[in-house]
């Protein structure tokens, strides 16, 4: 550009000396004007279209990421869930015990009980990948001393994606304790309801939050230093598939997050 500027300023002032006709030169001025309005436009078009690339590269790399976390819970959660199944096992050792010591015996049960109620699933779900994505964040919340509370109705998902399941509550579940993480409050919390109402998903999520969030294009804006807010991107793909909705809401100690999803298969 600032080549082409120069060419065209040495232009226009050599037919200014030489005193070229008006009409011509109108004209030539004219034709520079519309040439710069072009590559301008030409500019624009490349830079989005790079940019656009951009994100969808980071969006596939955010997608395989959120995958692979889903791949790594279950085996944990299978694994939590065999040890459940092992309960029979431990009473028998228990009743073993009974001819023990009572304070050997009493460790051994206040033990297991805490095990227990650490693996146990606190909300009924059928679907694999949301139980055990729920069931994961739960504990991740256990360790943060965050108040996870739960009200669901047992919905039948089939009408999305594997991928697109975790990707939907992986990203919805982190940019809520994130928020929990960030806030100063002495109890934090984090509630989620889900129900379905006539042919769409109803999923209601707030949580507590350190500071009024910066809202840009009625959307919240993530104010890190590096932080793309991928996550809010994937969710907004995957609502808009389903013509659905995402709205938000915030008060001085929550923020709302509120999705409709269209089952498809009501149409």
């Amino acid at each position: 550009m600032i080549f082409l500027l120069g060419f065209e300023t040495a232009v226009i002032s050599y037919f200014v000396k030489i005193q070229f006709h008006t009409v011509p030169f109108l004209g030539i001025s004219i034709g520079f004007v519309i040439v710069d309005i072009g590559i301008l436009y030409l500019y624009k078009m490349i830079s989005r279209i790079t940019y656009l690339e951009k994100q969808t590269e980071l969006l596939s790399q955010q997608k395989a990421a959120t995958n692979k976390f889903y791949h790594e819970s279950e085996k944990r959660y299978e694994a939590a869930q065999k040890l459940l199944h092992d309960f029979k096992k431990h009473l028998q050792v228990v009743e073993s015990l009974a001819n023990e010591s009572y304070s050997n015996n009493q460790a051994y049960i206040e033990n297991l009980a805490e095990t227990i109620k650490s693996l146990e699933q606190k909300f009924q779900c059928s679907n694999k990948i949301i139980n055990v994505i729920i069931w994961e964040k739960m504990q991740q919340c256990e360790r943060l001393n965050i108040n996870f509370n739960i009200s669901m109705q047992d919905i039948d998902w089939d009408f999305m994606s594997d991928m697109e399941l975790t990707s939907l509550f992986a990203n919805l579940l982190d940019n809520s304790i994130e928020a929990c993480e960030d806030s100063v409050a002495v109890k934090k919390d984090i509630d989620l309801r889900i129900h379905k109402y006539k042919k769409f998903i109803v999923i209601n999520l707030m949580n507590s939050i350190g500071q009024r969030p910066v809202i840009k294009n009625r959307k919240p804006v993530s104010t890190k230093p590096g932080h793309k807010g991928l996550g809010m991107l994937i969710l907004e793909e995957i609502v808009k598939k389903y013509d659905g909705d995402l709205n938000f809401d915030y008060t001085e100690e929550f923020f709302i997050t509120k999705i409709n999803i269209r089952d498809c298969r009501d149409s």
